[in-house]
């Protein structure tokens, strides 16, 4: 025990600050761990890099998963995806550049089936004139800094994987340039990114 008027040990300043600052890291930790846990999974904007030897530099932008696929597509590929066996589709928006700097739209749909025979029909159907597609994300009023609020002339790449079925659509940011084989180049690049979405 110590001497009479001797301050406690809770009172004496050293161990006063040290218990202090000991609080205030417990508290800046307990902040940084709940700011990891409330972080959105795509910050617009972010570099996106999907497996395989890249051809462009991609930017993500949006994205968006439902598990009601009819809803997220339109014309025979809508009807057909309400009847079937669909589990997933993400869609997302990317921005690119080409060589000469212009900057290009990229809407990446990946749809997870049941099975591999759904997977090839939808992919059939989808790639088929007037039967639909699946929305991209420009159409449910999602935007790309600068961007067009639609795709007009857009480039077209599609893939089967088993049962996953990998959609994109490209298109340039100025309107009435036309190069369909320099968007459908970027399209093909962009279905890499089946392999990361489904």
């Amino acid at each position: 025990m110590g001497e009479p008027g001797t301050p406690s040990l809770a009172e004496r300043p050293v161990v006063n600050y040290a218990i202090k600052g000991l609080g205030l890291v417990g508290v800046a930790i307990l902040s940084g761990l709940l700011w990891l846990a409330f972080q959105p999974s795509l910050v617009a904007g972010t570099p996106t890099t999907p497996p395989g030897v890249p051809a462009y530099q991609f930017a993500a932008h949006a994205e968006h998963r439902d598990a009601d696929c009819g809803k997220r597509a339109y014309g025979a590929v809508a009807e057909f995806l309400a009847k079937s066996s669909c589990q997933q589709v993400v869609r997302s928006l990317h921005t690119t550049s080409t060589a000469d700097g212009t900057k290009v739209v990229v809407s990446v749909a990946v749809v997870r089936m049941a099975d591999s025979k759904d997977a090839v029909e939808l992919n059939r159907l989808a790639s088929r004139d007037k039967t639909g597609n699946i929305a991209d994300l420009l159409r449910d009023g999602y935007t790309v800094p600068d961007g067009p609020r639609k795709l007009t002339g857009a480039g077209y790449a599609s893939r089967v994987s088993g049962s996953v079925v990998t959609i994109v659509e490209s298109d340039f940011f100025t309107e009435g340039r036309a190069d369909v084989e320099l968007l459908k180049a970027i399209s093909t690049d962009a279905l890499r990114f089946g392999a990361i979405m489904s």
